[in-house]
């Protein structure tokens, strides 16, 4: 198990009302609560500086205890999402077997199961609608970073979590509450649609018919469960009840967040996605009474139209973008140049999840570095041509020493595209309404900055 650094210490759970409850934490005096009337209880201790001393703690009351050990205090962090967070070590393009994973004991993982993991295409049980109805949708515990419970880990929250470890020394813990195909609803405070008169639709029952939610998660849905009236993990509000609520007590350095493929389908979701964001990172923060807390994600990757349902990927990608420049404290990851054509899982982890780590080493463990690709933060015309302008611009070049590919001004037809002093031109007869980069749903697009990440996929405005 893992506690967050310098932040309070809080231990909780539930019991009978009115009953006393001690808890001695490591060389601490014994301290006593009372379970409240509604069945819950709560220890809250100083903040500490990380340790990779491990220590223990017990809860008891006067039938039964709780021994809890090997515990470390460091940095936690939360995997959320959907299947490409989830993704396995093991499915990795980088895994190796038992050479790819050396044990390292400052890494914790916490890696539950939920109801429905890996069950697709069919009905659910009746125990697996009872523990759905009950809000019991995860189990699981706290583990070491061992081979086999790193290999079922999300391959992005292992291969961040060994990065920030290694390059700060500080004992760090990975949650993964990911659950493949769950669309961002779910993850969402249900209160917040029903305070936003253009969301609040979003929470109308029944809401397997419901069409202000991605059609496809509610087909999938029903699949499972036959019925208009019973819950499922993918409804809204439902992980957030269940995931990420509870967790609020739980402080945490940051989220990390990969989702997008389920409402990325339908022009309508594409098109209120970055407005959801903002919605969940602000309340998320309020959750855990933290204002700045991190919140780093990815841009979706490639995938081709054959084999996929993209075609609106590409303005999806620059929704997220628009996201995350209207989001204080975010980081934003692109995943298009490790891409598969055909698989909507592209299996290299390791390149998405260090990528994550570069913002989370620079914003927060003063490792100064490039954090991201080129991000444009202004068009213009000047003379004949448009002139296009970016953040983390040092040293602009192409990934493979070609010519610059992925430019458009139409969305569809490539343009030539040059680079001077760190911005891009392209030749004009007349101004032109807007540029597009990488607005294809399988990108091959290739401008890089000096660090050789990629420029994200944008739509930006040519100003007049």
């Amino acid at each position: 198990m893992m506690f967050q650094r310098e932040k309070p210490i809080r231990i909780f759970g539930k019991g009978i009302p009115g009953k006393k409850i001690t808890l001695h934490f490591s060389s601490q005096d014994e301290c006593q609560t009372e379970v409240q009337k509604d069945s819950t209880w709560i220890f809250s201790l100083p903040s500490q500086k990380y340790t990779s001393t491990q220590f223990d703690f017990t809860v008891f009351d006067e039938t039964k205890h709780a021994f809890i050990k090997n515990i470390l205090i460091g940095d936690v962090w939360i995997c959320t999402g959907q299947s490409n967070m989830e993704f396995p070590l093991s499915n990795d393009l980088n895994f190796q077997g038992d050479r790819s994973i050396e044990f390292n004991p400052l890494i914790r993982i916490y890696n539950p199961t939920y109801v429905g993991k890996d069950y697709y295409v069919k009905p659910f049980s009746d125990s697996m609608k009872q523990r759905l109805t009950a809000g019991d949708y995860y189990e699981g515990g706290w583990g070491v970073a061992d081979f086999n419970a790193s290999a079922r880990m999300s391959a992005i929250g292992y291969y961040f979590g060994k990065k920030i470890q290694l390059e700060t020394g500080i004992p760090i813990g990975i949650i993964n509450i990911s659950v493949g195909g769950s669309p961002i609803e779910a993850w969402m405070n249900p209160e917040t649609f029903n305070d936003n008169v253009e969301f609040k639709n979003k929470s109308t029952n029944p809401w397997i018919t419901n069409e202000q939610l991605p059609v496809w998660i509610r087909q999938r849905a029903f699949e499972n469960i036959g019925s208009m009236d019973q819950v499922h993990g993918f409804m809204p509000g439902y992980i957030f009840n269940t995931g990420i609520s509870p967790m609020m007590r739980f402080p945490v350095k940051g989220i990390l967040w990969y989702q997008g493929e389920s409402n990325a389908q339908e022009l309508d979701r594409v098109n209120e996605y970055a407005e959801l964001m903002k919605m969940m990172v602000s309340d998320y923060r309020r959750g855990w009474n933290d204002e700045r807390l991190p919140f780093y994600f990815v841009q979706l990757s490639s995938i081709d139209t054959l084999k996929y349902k993209s075609h609106f990927w590409p303005l999806f990608r620059s929704n997220q973008l628009k996201a995350h420049q209207q989001i204080k404290y975010s980081g934003l990851v692109v995943s298009t140049d490790v891409g598969d054509k055909d698989n909507v899982h592209p299996r290299d982890k390791r390149t998405v999840a260090e990528r994550l780590a570069l913002w989370a080493l620079n914003d927060l463990y003063k490792k100064k570095t490039i954090v991201s690709g080129p991000i444009p933060t202004k068009a213009y015309c000047q003379k004949n041509k448009v002139v296009v302008e970016f953040d983390f611009s040092e040293e602009l070049h192409t990934a493979d020493k070609k010519s610059i590919r992925g430019f458009s001004l139409n969305g569809v037809d490539q343009v030539d595209a040059s680079i001077k002093k760190n911005k891009i031109y392209i030749d004009v007869k007349s101004r032109p309404d807007l540029v597009y980069y990488s607005y294809k749903s399988y990108s091959d697009a290739n401008l890089v900055n000096r660090q050789g990440l990629p420029a994200a996929g944008f739509i930006i405005n040519v100003l007049k």
